[in-house]
């Protein structure tokens, strides 16, 4: 993985920005007077010629905004790929000149992403128009009504950061935009737009995992929307988060890893059953191939052991047999790491309930669709 470094908030230069990635390459340009579209059309020329550099690497391009997203894709098309997007973000990022109340360009990028109004910006990167179909927008929740009213009649898809699923991506190379305004203001010092309610940053990075995991994810564009100054690419939240984006997932992400067994997760012909199979192991298997034991403990020994733990740590998640074990073990993946504490022991009673030894209960909520 390559990581290019754009020090750029739109057209400002932000030499003290701070990112949670070393990058390898630094994009600058010498800006020319006259208006932002042009001046940042310098910029992500350089960009896109950044990216396509790398070939049919993964590239991740950290930047101050999220406009920069035009420069990578642009990039990747230069490169031979047509990339789908997958745009987490607090906001739409869908407004246009003509709807905007501030005149903020940041706020426009997926929307001219679409092929809206060309002339702006795209027509001098060479940017072709990605299809409204082949965009999913993930954890957006300040959207002013122009963009609801955008939304709601087009092709593009939403679904919260615990919602994603590998099986309803598009198809072929994506392009993942990740603000991390997406994330609780509260892990994430100096945002420039802070929106309450967010998923943890654990939950992001375990989605970016899942992500990257699929094998598809052609170029991340990271943008860290913060002011400078507030230690925000600090700390143990975005180291997870540095880790998940370099492939190697930390030991409070979920993984695929270890054999020391508390559930089994039965594939039967569509529904997957949840079984207790015994106390202070931290694996959850899915698949007729998960690791097998005696059952000799219940939901609430296991409930306990949560509230007493109050986050996810050391929690593996296994899958093995077949495809829909896999599906079914990726999106439970994100559902833990979006609940911990109190909420984590509601969300394992509505799961478990009181499964009858050796019986389990069906989760429909994990059904393959």
């Amino acid at each position: 993985m390559d990581v290019i470094e754009v020090p750029y908030h739109l057209d400002e230069y932000l030499a003290e920005l701070d990112f949670p990635l070393r990058a390898r390459e630094v994009v600058t340009a010498e800006l020319p007077p006259g208006n932002t579209w042009d001046r940042l059309a310098v910029l992500y020329a350089k960009v896109a010629d950044a990216v396509a550099r790398h070939g049919n690497g993964l590239v991740v391009v950290e930047s101050g905004d999220c406009s920069t997203a035009l420069g990578t894709v642009a990039g990747l098309q230069r490169a031979g790929r047509s990339p789908g997007v997958i745009w987490l973000d607090a906001h739409g990022d869908v407004q246009t000149p003509e709807t905007t109340s501030s005149g903020y360009q940041a706020g426009m990028p997926l929307r001219l992403l679409t092929g809206y109004r060309p002339e702006l910006i795209a027509a001098a990167l060479g940017l072709k128009p990605v299809p409204e179909h082949r965009m999913l927008l993930v954890g957006a929740r300040d959207l002013d009504p122009p963009e609801e009213t955008y939304l709601a009649q087009s092709s593009i898809r939403r679904c919260e950061v615990s919602e994603l699923d590998p099986g309803a991506l598009p198809e072929g190379p994506l392009y993942v935009h990740l603000d991390l305004d997406v994330a609780d203001p509260a892990e994430v010092p100096g945002l420039r737009y802070p929106t309450p309610s967010g998923p943890s940053l654990g939950a992001v990075a375990a989605a970016m995992g899942l992500l990257i995991g699929t094998g598809q994810v052609a170029a991340i564009g990271l943008a860290c929307t913060w002011h400078p100054g507030h230690d925000a690419a600090r700390g143990p939240g975005k180291s997870l988060l540095a880790e998940a984006l370099r492939g190697r997932p930390p030991g409070d992400i979920v993984t695929l890893s270890k054999i020391t067994t508390l559930w089994r997760w039965t594939v039967t012909s569509d529904p997957i059953e949840p079984r207790i199979l015994g106390t202070g192991a931290r694996t959850i298997g899915f698949g007729s191939g998960a690791p097998k034991a005696t059952i000799s403990s219940d939901a609430p020994s296991f409930i306990r052991w949560v509230t007493q733990r109050g986050s996810w740590p050391e929690l593996d998640v296994r899958a093995a047999g077949d495809e829909a074990a896999l599906s079914a073990a990726r999106r439970l993946r994100v559902a833990l790491l979006a609940r911990s504490g109190a909420d984590a022991v509601q969300f394992l009673q509505v799961i478990l309930g009181e499964p009858q030894r050796g019986t389990g209960h069906v989760f429909p909520q994990m059904r393959d669709r």
